[in-house]
């Protein structure tokens, strides 16, 4: 499933996606192309980004069926980050996902 740019709301706006096709008997990983630069990849697996750095964390996690991530948009081992993870928020509501 891919929600490219175009789809995500501008600088502090939100958007809400009310039937993507998730299967709850899955795995899910969460991919991000920054400034739709193919060679610039960050993934929720850790050990799959530069240096094995984390660049998504979970913020929340208050129900089973809820899950709140927050994304790193800079590279979260190099100086140009500043290591908020708020610069995508991504919240996956009403849903069991196994992700990560």
């Amino acid at each position: 499933m891919l929600l490219d740019s175009n789809s995500l709301p501008a600088y502090g706006g939100s958007a809400t996606f009310n039937s993507l096709p998730l299967d709850t008997q899955k795995r899910y990983g969460l991919l991000l192309l920054q400034n739709s630069d193919p060679s610039i990849i960050f993934s929720s697996f850790a050990a799959a980004n530069p240096g094995g750095v984390s660049q998504m964390v979970s913020l929340s996690s208050s129900t089973s069926n809820n899950l709140v991530l927050g994304i790193e948009d800079q590279w979260a081992g190099g100086s140009a980050s500043d290591n908020d993870f708020n610069d995508l928020i991504v919240n996956i509501k009403n849903v069991s996902l196994a992700l990560f």
